[in-house]
């Protein structure tokens, strides 16, 4: 797995499921998002928080088209933070990263595009 980078937003419009889990994030052509069932600590990182969230808001692609940058609506009271995403490849595959700050670990989280 490396990080990659995208030549544009269409690259990533679309569903995508987090790997060994039921949650997912719809990133919409219109700028908007929407997360259902992923992990509470995605949205605040740094303390380990059990349960799973459900959120919506914004969305933007980097100038380098190498992160995806999620403002979810709660933000704006605090509850949650804006999160980014990083563009990873393994395999042949594209995938969204929740990258991790431990050393050695790439991707605390992996979303792989959902099949349509």
């Amino acid at each position: 797995m490396r990080l990659t980078t995208v030549p544009s937003r269409t690259a990533i419009i679309g569903t995508w499921k987090m790997e060994g889990g039921v949650g997912w994030i719809q990133l919409g052509a219109d700028g908007r998002f929407s997360a259902t069932d992923l992990p509470t600590e995605l949205f605040n990182p740094g303390t380990w928080q059990d349960g799973v969230t459900s959120t919506h808001g914004t969305w933007t692609l980097d100038a380098r088209g190498g992160s995806v940058d999620l403002v979810p609506v709660d933000a704006l009271r605090a509850e949650v933070s804006d999160i980014g995403l990083g563009i990873v490849e393994r395999g042949h595959a594209t995938h969204l990263c929740v990258t991790s700050g431990d050393p050695g670990v790439l991707c605390d989280f992996l979303l792989q595009r959902a099949p349509n």
